[in-house]
């Protein structure tokens, strides 16, 4: 997990709704653009309400 956090090409973001953290989603540049998210986290009381599902589409 440390070694994952520490690489060049990884930023991690937390997930904030209603001003509260409720996840947290890593991104990793592909270049060009490009990232993958890989893996995106959602706390269990607040998935179904959609939130992962804006951060996509954001």
């Amino acid at each position: 997990m440390i070694r994952r956090y520490n690489q060049d090409f990884t930023t991690y973001w937390l997930i904030k709704s209603r001003g509260k953290i409720v996840g947290r989603v890593r991104l990793i540049s592909k270049g060009n653009g490009c990232y993958r998210i890989s893996p995106i986290f959602i706390l269990p009381s607040e998935q179904g309400k959609g939130i992962a599902q804006k951060l996509l589409n954001y």
